[in-house]
């Protein structure tokens, strides 16, 4: 476990990650997890199950309603809007 291996606690390490990058880590990884399906939507013809369990989600209406709070459309309309469809 890397904070025991840096003998802090988590809400220590989360301080420091949040005073140094500018955001907890969790909406950091989300970040992370939403720039990846933008790209797998945008590259990819994967189904968008597919693409949310390929960036960390189980549940597609979960990541669903987090994409489109990240972006502003659901992924379908993000797809379409880039004029890539997933095949069936």
């Amino acid at each position: 476990n890397f904070q025991e291996e840096l003998s802090v606690s988590t809400v220590t390490l989360s301080v420091a990650f949040k005073n140094t990058v500018g955001i907890r880590p969790s909406d950091y990884l989300s970040n992370i997890r939403m720039e990846e399906a933008k790209r797998l939507l945008t590259d990819t013809e994967l189904l968008i199950r597919d693409v949310s369990i390929a960036v960390g989600y189980e549940d597609d209406h979960v990541f669903t309603r987090r994409f489109k709070k990240y972006t502003g459309s659901t992924p379908g309309q993000y797809r379409a809007d880039r004029g890539v469809y997933e095949k069936r």
